[in-house]
């Protein structure tokens, strides 16, 4: 696995509750640097419309599901970040 950067850099915020979830249907977000993802974490294995850039369905819970979910969200904020990049090198 490649990595960038330091862990420590990763934050990992909840917005349960809060107007991030009520008006956009965020329940939490991975920040590393500029690069950010949104998730929305349900129990409904019919929800399928969500707001955030990921629905977390139940059975994303398993150990297995986690390396997978991880896996995406890792790639999604590898891609954001080098878009960011490349941004500010234009």
């Amino acid at each position: 696995m490649e990595v960038i950067g330091n862990f420590n850099d990763l934050k990992l915020y909840t917005a349960i509750g809060s107007p991030f979830d009520i008006f956009y249907g965020v329940d939490a977000f991975f920040e590393y640097g500029d690069a950010k993802v949104t998730l929305d974490i349900t129990t409904n294995p019919h929800k399928t419309e969500h707001k955030a850039d990921y629905i977390i369905h139940e059975d994303l819970l398993t150990d297995e599901g986690r390396q997978t979910a991880s896996k995406v969200i890792a790639d999604q904020l590898k891609k954001d970040l080098a878009r960011q990049q490349e941004k500010f090198a234009a």
